[in-house]
């Protein structure tokens, strides 16, 4: 870092400001933005006007008194740091006065505010700028209320700091499925480090923190977690850890733990080695991972996190010969726009929608941003109009970056999905839609 640090002040010096920044944030990547950083980030690369003058209108209005204002300023921010990579999110997510307004209100009154915060936060750390002032306030963040809050504040930490392991692994138990899955999910990230901002992996401290959680795994959990939890363990085993994995591996019924588990044998029971690449933990089985739904994700430049959703952010890959594959991404004709995750263990499945820019225009007609909240609202319109059998059968779980339907019936969300190309395709069965909304779904 400190070879970076100094060839970007070298630069400066030398009236290269371009490249200076650049080199400046690429150090920055290796251990986040300090206190101390940030100010020399500000004496060297002083915010320019344009920078100030948007952060000025945030700040006024993330403090209105109309809630509504408040709201859209937040989805906004929210959605920026979601959306696909541009230079304009560029150049106003991956500066340090932009991440302090982020920071400060986390601590806004408003819940909503605050969940959103948490979200452009964590896409920060992903992806722009990994702010560590932003630690201690989304270990808070683990407490909130909302759980969508709690799953951003989760794959924040996961980006900035090794702090994060010991309140992440307490939320593996957490009475919310979601939580608990992607507190599974960001330890294995955490685990393998890399990613856009060339994250390096947890230290031994951290390492043994999961080890011993993992030892201690329930194993009535579904398969699905029992397969996280098998690979995390494999990967973080002790020598004297071999007859707890191997009584695990005789007992587990799944093929998926057996596979990981005989892994973590193999590792310890082989002669000592240079360390190879931790190999990909196991897709989640019940939901796909939601960040990786979130958008869609550009090809990685080298400082910088492409953002699928992974999958921005970050997609995690099962593994190459995952004999038990959980969930199946199935992307066809059948169910566009939308993406169909199919659960091949009996379990519900699942189907996402993100493609919301395009339709942006027609909701804001309304007053609405075309976000998952509003697409829950319109979905549920066009199933009580056209097709009100299909009620029954759908569940939904909507979120800023998102629209997530449910249904054990595979057929049911193809009329779900077909509801939606519909719309789609169609601006005044859209306008439709949204005038026939249920409001309380709306935002």
């Amino acid at each position: 870092m400190s070879s970076l640090l100094e060839e970007a002040r070298r630069l400066h010096t030398a009236g290269d400001h371009a490249a200076a920044l650049e080199r400046f944030v690429q150090a920055l990547y290796d251990h986040g933005l300090s206190a101390e950083q940030q100010a020399e980030m500000r004496r060297l690369f002083p915010p320019p006007p344009p920078l100030l003058q948007r952060l000025e209108d945030y700040e006024t209005r993330l403090n209105d008194d109309d809630p509504k204002l408040r709201h859209k300023a937040a989805k906004e921010l929210s959605r920026l740091a979601l959306g696909e990579l541009s230079n304009t999110a560029l150049h106003f997510l991956r500066h340090g006065e932009t991440t302090s307004l982020l920071i400060r209100h986390l601590d806004n009154p408003d819940p909503v505010v605050q969940e959103n915060m948490v979200i452009a936060l964590a896409m920060c750390a992903q992806r722009y700028l990994p702010d560590q002032r932003a630690v201690e306030p989304l270990l808070r963040q683990l407490q909130a209320k909302s759980v969508n809050a709690r799953c951003w504040a989760i794959r924040g930490l996961a980006c900035l700091s090794e702090q994060g392991v010991e309140p992440i692994l307490a939320l593996i138990d957490d009475k919310n499925e979601r939580v608990r899955n992607i507190a599974l999910e960001e330890l294995s990230t955490m685990l393998q480090g890399g990613g856009s901002t060339h994250r390096a992996p947890i230290g031994p401290a951290g390492r043994r923190h999961i080890r011993d959680a993992m030892l201690r795994f329930d194993r009535k959990r579904s398969a699905n977690d029992r397969a996280t939890a098998a690979w995390l363990l494999a990967q973080t085993a002790e020598p004297e850890d071999l007859p707890a994995l191997e009584a695990w591996k005789k007992k587990d019924g799944s093929q998926a733990v057996k596979k990981f588990l005989q892994e973590g044998i193999d590792r310890l029971q082989a002669e000592p080695a240079a360390p190879a690449e931790l190999p990909s933990p196991p897709e989640p089985k019940s939901k796909p991972a939601k960040q990786a739904a979130s958008k869609k994700q550009p090809a990685s430049k080298k400082p910088i996190k492409t953002h699928k959703p992974a999958k921005a952010s970050k997609a995690k890959k099962s593994p190459a010969a995952s004999p038990e594959p959980s969930s199946v991404d199935v992307q066809d004709a059948v169910f566009a726009p939308c993406r169909f995750f199919e659960n091949s263990d009996g379990g519900p499945h699942s189907l996402i929608f993100t493609d919301f820019d395009p339709y942006a225009d027609l909701f804001g007609e309304a007053g609405y941003d075309a976000g998952g909240y509003a697409w829950h609202g319109v979905l549920e319109a066009l199933v009580r109009l056209n097709a009100p059998l299909l009620k029954k059968h759908l569940s939904y779980d909507p979120e800023a970056s998102m629209l997530v339907v449910v249904s054990p019936r595979r057929e049911a969300l193809e009329q779900a999905a077909a509801l939606i190309r519909e719309a789609c395709a169609n601006p005044d069965l859209l306008r439709q839609a949204i005038k026939q909304a249920n409001p309380r779904l709306m935002d």
